[in-house]
């Protein structure tokens, strides 16, 4: 987890004065034992001291071995992160030995700078922020920063335009620097210490660095005007799952986001009211809606979340994705009897561990080992001890204690899907089939067109999806034709094919039973029972094989 960690952030300039290191976070202390060092060894009065600005970067303490940023000397980071202005506007991606400098410079317009006390102040031309990261960072993680450092370089920009902001905040940051400089060598020390409690613009990249850090989300106003918000997934997805080893990459959280369906759920990972509280004032009012839905009902449908928070269902769509993104929401399926748990792979089970501990306090006289045994292998909710139990406050309890395994990602949902695959001994009796398929096709023609009734759109039999506008009627001849001459003979070979009704639902069916459809899609889109789902399946099992593993969009798996 801590290879998503920045290492540094800097803030440097060009103009008048040349390039400039105004800020730097954390303060490099290694650097300066190492000054210091070097002072105590300078004992006699004739040694020649090397000038800072002539130190080279050949032997950099790096992150990895120090976890701070050392080595360089200001005058070499200013060179090296400051750039022409053909440059600015587009990603600044610098890698140095094992560090990589991640920034957006940018450019400022020459017309907004002012001149103070008849003088010409320092009048900036191009600044940069600039995030150090480790050189063996994922590209996505790159990309994340990139995303950051251009939010905050567009605000500061922005200000500087309306406010004259960075100038005059550059213009602290100098005098702080031409101060110390001006002090006697024994009495010179780091001056960003003191520009931290000068400068607004340094404690907000002080936050900003701090947030991303700590929490993987960085929430600030610039100049106390400007918002600013950013999640890192990599991190706030791996804190959300603290119980689990597992990386998650924002390719994987895509997918699952993709993957959402009017049938699935939402569970909060947070607090409901505390991230009510947590809401910017100008945040639109359809996600307070819904957290508050999601708080008195916590495992809904989204389909009935979205009726009962008067929202339409691409709405709901998208405010669920921003919660599962910003790690505040995870997708479920809503609990029911028959829904089938394992225990996941990468759970912690040890019996000291953090999240067993706070199971026993939310849980009083419960073990968290004893209950994720219950689900070494898949089990029905209605199937586990507590749920046999008739009081209704076990069962309950239960219930409570299942939601909070799957925040937690400890469990998860096993689905069953379907795959249509005759007999390998079909082959056998190809040329002696009973019946063709036009005889059995001839049967009731009139009434063998199947419609689909998936409220937005159509499967095909490939798993493609089918808009609306050339959604239609799909004769039983063009599903059949679809299917193999050897799917065609074991079907039609089968007892059941004799019954025109089953078969035409079979048919129906056939564009699910390719293992990207379980049982709950299928019974969602086709307006199905699982009781009806389950017998139609049991008279065409010996053609049919069934698989359980868990939907795409409630596990986030980057295997």
């Amino acid at each position: 987890m801590t290879d998503f960690n920045p290492v540094s952030i800097l803030l440097v300039t060009s103009g008048t004065r040349g390039e400039r290191l105004l800020f730097q976070y954390p303060n490099f202390e290694i650097a300066r034992t190492h000054q210091d060092i070097a002072k105590s060894k300078r004992r006699n009065v004739y040694s020649v001291r090397i000038a800072e600005d002539v130190v080279t970067v050949s032997s950099p303490v790096s992150s990895s071995n120090t976890g701070t940023l050392s080595g360089f000397s200001k005058a070499i980071l200013a060179n090296l992160l400051s750039v022409k202005p053909a440059l600015c506007g587009q990603p600044f991606d610098l890698k140095v030995d094992d560090l990589r400098f991640i920034g957006f410079p940018m450019l400022l317009d020459q017309s907004t700078k002012q001149q103070t006390s008849g003088k010409i102040s320092h009048q900036i031309g191009s600044f940069n922020i600039v995030f150090v990261l480790k050189a063996s960072v994922d590209q996505s993680v790159i990309n994340c920063y990139f995303d950051l450092v251009k939010q905050l370089t567009g605000a500061i920009k922005y200000e500087e335009s309306r406010r004259q902001y960075l100038s005059a905040e550059a213009k602290i940051m100098i005098s702080i620097h031409d101060d110390i400089a001006s002090l006697p060598e024994d009495q010179m020390h780091f001056p960003y210490d003191l520009i931290q409690t000068k400068s607004s613009l340094a404690r907000d990249l002080k936050t900003a660095f701090e947030s991303v850090k700590d929490k993987g989300v960085v929430h600030l106003y610039i100049n106390k005007w400007i918002e600013v918000t950013f999640c890192l997934p990599h991190k706030v997805h791996s804190k959300s799952s603290a119980a689990l080893s597992v990386k998650v990459n924002p390719e994987v959280i895509q997918r699952c986001i993709e993957a959402l369906r009017p049938y699935h759920g939402v569970l909060l990972l947070v607090d409901g009211q505390n991230l009510l509280d947590t809401l910017s004032t100008d945040c639109t009012p359809a996600l307070n809606r819904l957290i508050n839905v999601i708080i008195q009902q916590p495992v809904r449908s989204l389909q009935i979340i979205a009726l009962e928070a008067d929202l339409s269902l691409s709405q709901v769509f998208q405010l669920v994705s921003h919660l599962v993104y910003w790690g505040k929401a995870t997708i479920v399926y809503p609990l029911c009897e028959s829904n089938v748990y394992l225990l996941s792979p990468s759970s912690n089970i040890k019996m000291n561990s953090k999240i067993a501990e706070e199971f026993v306090q939310l849980f009083p006289g419960r073990s968290l080992a004893v209950e994720l045994s219950e689900f070494s292998y898949p089990t029905k909710l209605w199937d586990t001890q507590d749920m046999l139990n008739k009081q209704q406050k076990q069962q309950e309890e239960k219930v409570s204690m299942v939601v909070w395994l799957l925040q937690h990602g400890l469990i998860h949902q096993l689905h069953t899907y379907v795959f249509l695959m005759p007999p390998l001994k079909s082959r056998l009796c190809v040329e002696d089939r009973t019946s063709s398929f036009s005889d059995v096709a001839s049967v009731n023609s009139d009434e063998s067109q199947i419609h689909y009734q998936s409220p937005s759109s159509e499967l095909a039999s490939d798993g493609s999806f089918i808009s609306e506008d050339i959604k239609g009627f799909m004769p039983m001849e063009d599903t059949m034709s679809k299917l193999t001459r050897e799917e065609q003979d074991c079907m039609l070979n089968l007892s059941a094919a004799k019954n025109t009704d089953d078969l035409r639902l079979f048919l129906r069916l056939c564009p699910y039973f390719n293992g990207l459809h379980h049982f709950e899609e299928i019974m969602f889109y086709e307006d199905l029972t699982r009781s009806q789902l389950l017998t139609l399946l049991d008279k065409f099992q010996d053609v049919l094989i069934t698989c359980q593993y868990p939907d795409q969009a409630t596990i986030f798996n980057s295997s």
